[in-house]
């Protein structure tokens, strides 16, 4: 599968906002005070930092001159967005991320899951924590 999907315009924006989000921090700058000084609402900053948010280059210009910094040294190369991509693609097994998932959730309530095969035994586990338990009987 190549690199040029429509994911890689995500990957590369969240690069651009990481880039964004580590110079302010560099400056010791808050999201507020960024945004005041940029003249952009602090949310709008928030999505950009997150890579929810395209940014025009009028505002990168902006920002990257609030920063201090050139347009080009918040904007990643290709090769990043493509490596950010590709470390996405092998993190997401889709059946694994619910089941991880599943077993967090799981061992809040302390039942471990064994790594092959252990989801099952830990849904019996659950099922049988949750059936009424007949009360005791007294004896006289």
């Amino acid at each position: 599968m190549s690199d040029t999907t429509p994911d890689l315009p995500r990957h590369f924006q969240r690069a651009l906002g990481e880039r964004i989000k580590e110079r302010r921090r560099e400056l010791q700058l808050t999201q507020v005070r960024l945004s005041a000084l940029a003249d952009i609402s602090r949310a709008a900053l928030a999505n950009i930092e997150a890579g929810n948010q395209r940014t025009s280059v009028f505002l990168l210009a902006r920002l990257a001159e609030t920063l201090d910094v050139s347009p080009g040294e918040l904007i990643p190369s290709l090769s990043e967005a493509q490596a950010r991509l590709r470390r996405a693609r092998r993190a997401s097994v889709p059946a694994a991320g619910k089941t991880e998932l599943l077993a967090r959730e799981l061992r809040k309530f302390n039942i471990a899951v064994e790594p092959q095969g252990g989801l099952q035994e830990a849904l019996q586990e659950v099922r049988r924590r949750k059936r009424p338990r007949k009360p005791k009987e007294k004896t006289p």
